[in-house]
């Protein structure tokens, strides 16, 4: 969770968000409160790419308020996908 948390956003300024345009299923999770992050990034990126689903939440940018529902979101995102066959 560390990396998860931390160390992925040192390399996201160096990202080609060109290069992510491939359709891949996505799903974006963005805290209404977010004042790191506009939720207008998330809206405007969520508009261009059709094969991704936004879900705004009443929360700030680390989402802990809402974490038990992102953790259950996450793994029926994933299972939909085919990715997890938890029960």
């Amino acid at each position: 969770i560390k990396y998860i948390c931390t160390d992925i956003f040192k390399d996201a300024k160096n990202w080609n968000t060109l290069a992510l345009n491939r359709e891949v299923p996505s799903r974006i999770v963005h805290g209404t409160h977010d004042e790191v992050v506009p939720i207008d990034e998330s809206i405007k990126f969520n508009s261009r790419h059709p094969w991704c689903s936004l879900k705004e939440l009443d929360s700030d940018h680390g989402l802990l308020s809402h974490l038990e529902w992102v953790l259950d979101d996450c793994m029926g995102f994933f299972k939909r996908l085919g990715f997890l066959s938890i029960e």
